[in-house]
């Protein structure tokens, strides 16, 4: 027969599916964004083609060209300065100061990355 849940293993189990959702729902949302965008260029390459325009290489690589943004490299850095600290406060809600360590040195490959790439964002935008 199953165990009677307690106050500790709910919580546990809150904060796994909160941890869980944050890594998938931005991968998720990423997925998503990047096929939609991907539609709509093969759309408007779609539509030049039945219009009768005639559709270069030069044409079709201008199209499906990804726009430059200064503010790409500041938002990824941002973004992933969060993710360090998201991994960071998971770590500190376990409760014991001895396995908090572990997260924090797992929260430095996106935190630093995130830095490098937020002063890079800054020095790009000026």
């Amino acid at each position: 027969m199953a165990e009677p849940m307690d106050a500790g293993n709910i919580v546990v189990m809150i904060n796994t599916a909160v941890v869980a959702t944050a890594f998938v729902a931005p991968i998720m949302y990423m997925i998503w964004h990047g096929g939609k965008i991907k539609r709509e260029r093969q759309e408007t390459i779609r539509r030049l083609a039945d219009k009768g325009v005639e559709l270069t290489p030069a044409i079709i690589e201008n199209i499906s060209r990804e726009p430059a943004s200064n503010k790409a490299d500041f938002r990824r850095g941002v973004l992933l300065m969060g993710l360090g600290a998201a991994i960071i406060a998971f770590g500190a809600l376990l409760g014991e100061t001895e396995t908090i360590r572990p997260w924090i040195g797992i929260a430095m490959f996106p935190g630093i990355i995130g830095i490098i790439y937020s002063v890079f964002g800054i020095f790009k935008l000026k």
